[in-house]
């Protein structure tokens, strides 16, 4: 079976199973699915560069691509935004059928109404594959009817059928090394002119962050109308084709991001010395939050930082048991309260006092720094007390 001229158009980059042919197969003139049929249905055309190992990659990419062909082309398409029944059929066979790149698409790519999608996000159901596996369930859960649960599979469908022609749009940002301030100019950029000057003003894209007031008076408003303003492009931010690309630059780029921070802040920060690190002209970490509609800590906690306080974090569990070890040793001084600069006798006595009560550490105790951290820090670690007044140790 030859391929539809439809797929036969679908540039060879699509094709992922042969990722790694792609410098030959560009360096022969190979674009299409249609270029990459002729290389095997006519050996005449078979270059020279591509060795059998090859051909057979690519045989079994086209054969993938015409199994998909064939189950679309026989799909009862029109009733299954419609019938339980071939809902079920979808969820069972569309798995066995697609590439794994249409399974493990984030369901926030697709076009799903706003209530449908929180649902489902509610659910802790994340991408294509999770939703066809749990197909049986999506009735029962709450905020979802047979209306939304049609839709929602009229989507599914939808995106099945055109997903080829969809993936260097959609995975493209794994491949981009966006910088924060690219992030946001790819964000705002596309706002209008009023929108981008309230967002610039009140986040502090271009200098200091304003309050609402002072944005209206900077943009000759009234400060009812900067938040009307603010307001509508935040709901235009979270609906927009953008939220896509923020969710995966957070997955992807911002847990190096706050790394470095927290390594140039010693491992351990409250939130504000954290957001003002890894904030900066082009950037707002505040900004990625309210779009996303989570708050700080949810934030922290998806890059994978440790809290050690109410407004404390660290930049990992076991820093943060070192970090309430250290703690400890410096109550023993009877210290409670913020040191900065704590004199070196301090610190000296606060090293002596942690490898008495961790043997443990004698052969390798805390750094001067480390503990000079911990001083700076210790306010925030006495949010964290307990009826006993003794720092809690982190969960392991």
């Amino acid at each position: 079976m030859l391929l539809n001229l439809s797929l036969a158009m679908v540039p060879i980059q699509n094709l992922l199973s042969l990722a790694d042919l792609l410098p030959k197969l560009h360096h022969i003139g190979v674009r299409n699915a249609q270029d990459a049929e002729r290389l095997v249905v006519r050996p005449d055309h078979i270059h020279k560069d591509l060795t059998p190992d090859d051909m057979t990659s690519i045989t079994a990419a086209l054969e993938q691509l015409k199994a998909e062909q064939q189950f679309v082309e026989k799909f009862n398409w029109d009733l299954l935004a419609y019938s339980p029944v071939v809902q079920a059929e979808f969820a069972l066979k569309a798995p066995k059928v697609f590439d794994p790149a249409y399974i493990e698409t984030r369901l926030i790519y697709l076009s799903i109404p706003t209530r449908t999608l929180r649902a489902l996000e509610g659910a802790e159901l994340d991408t294509v594959g999770e939703v066809l596996a749990s197909q049986a369930a999506l009735l029962e859960m709450r905020n979802l009817g047979e209306r939304s649960v049609g839709e929602l599979f009229r989507i599914l469908g939808q995106f099945a059928r055109v997903y080829r022609f969809m993936l260097g749009n959609l995975w493209s940002v794994t491949q981009r090394r966006l910088t924060p301030p690219a992030l946001l100019k790819a964000i705002v950029g596309p706002l209008k002119d009023r929108e981008r000057d309230v967002i610039n003003k009140r986040y502090g894209l271009q200098g200091k962050e304003l309050t609402l007031r002072e944005t209206g008076e900077a943009l000759g408003i009234s400060r009812e109308r900067a938040r009307q303003i603010q307001s509508r492009t935040m709901e235009k931010l979270r609906e927009g084709s953008s939220l896509a690309l923020i969710h995966d630059w957070v997955d992807v780029h911002l847990p190096h991001l706050i790394h470095r921070s927290m390594m140039k802040l010693g491992g351990l920060a409250n939130a504000e010395k954290l957001i003002n690190s890894v904030s900066s002209t082009g950037f707002s970490l505040t900004l990625i939050c309210d779009i996303l509609d989570i708050e700080l800590p949810a934030l922290f906690a998806r890059v994978e930082l440790a809290r050690a306080g109410q407004d404390l974090w660290c930049i990992n569990k076991p820093f943060s048991r070192l970090a309430f070890d250290a703690v400890r040793a410096i109550h023993a001084q009877g210290r409670k309260t913020n040191l900065d600069p704590a004199p070196d006798s301090v610190v000296e006595a606060i090293i002596a006092d942690y490898r008495t009560e961790h043997p443990v550490a004698s052969r390798y105790p805390p750094s001067p720094t480390f503990i000079r951290n911990v001083l700076r820090h210790l306010d925030d670690f006495s949010l964290a007390l307990d009826d006993n007044n003794d720092p809690p140790t982190p969960d392991p």
